[in-house]
């Protein structure tokens, strides 16, 4: 991992209150911590913590893929937004109502250019063809007039386990986000795939 960026080590910084809360109610409604992690393991809430604790109040953000909504309940409870709204390919029923929810391709984003001060995109592109990756990375820019930020998988193994179908190493992320601010998210134990999360500024375009 030669990227030149922050190395963050997940495990040594506390839960957001959020996060925390968030992650006690999920574990009441699995019945145990220990059904919980296996679904959810810790360094997952430690990744969405992270990441949450680096968003600033904004007047829109875009959530791109919410996936169980964790984060999404996070942020929904901080009121750091007036507009927030959240886009997957299949229904998402654990959306709160306060959120925004359209059911879409991140390839084909069907809002005007320059919507959102904040768009989040984290753990979605690894899962996409090239076509569509191509596609979603000039969509996410496009309907965005602030702050991008992405999290992938960094110098995954090969080959690839068989749900994700792009790579990224340092020449891919440097390729595709040439002037990006760059964060490597550690897991525990270290053995783990670490996170990338990348920060573009499209304000000044």
């Amino acid at each position: 991992m030669s990227i030149s960026g922050q190395i963050v080590e997940l495990a040594a910084i506390p839960l957001h209150p959020l996060a925390q809360l968030g992650r006690e109610n999920a574990i009441l409604q699995k019945g145990s911590e220990q059904d919980h992690e296996r679904s959810f393991p810790i360094y997952d809430w430690q990744r969405l913590s992270y990441v949450f604790g680096q968003l600033a109040p904004a007047a829109a953000l875009l959530e791109v893929g919410p996936g169980r909504c964790h984060l999404t309940k996070m942020m929904a409870r901080s009121n750091l937004f007036d507009r927030q709204v959240a886009i997957d390919i299949v229904d998402r029923h654990a959306i709160p109502k306060a959120v925004e929810f359209r059911q879409m391709s991140v390839a084909q984003l069907d809002f005007p250019s320059d919507t959102f001060d904040t768009v989040l995109c984290m753990e979605v592109l690894e899962h996409l063809s090239d076509a569509d990756f191509t596609k979603a990375v000039t969509e996410l820019r496009r309907v965005c007039r602030g702050r991008l930020i992405v999290t992938v998988p960094y110098c995954e193994p090969l080959p690839l386990p068989h749900y994700h179908h792009q790579h990224f190493d340092e020449l891919r992320i440097m390729d595709t986000f040439p002037t990006a601010r760059f964060s490597i998210l550690l897991k525990k134990p270290i053995s783990r795939v670490p996170w990338l999360l990348i920060e573009e500024d499209l304000a000044s375009r």
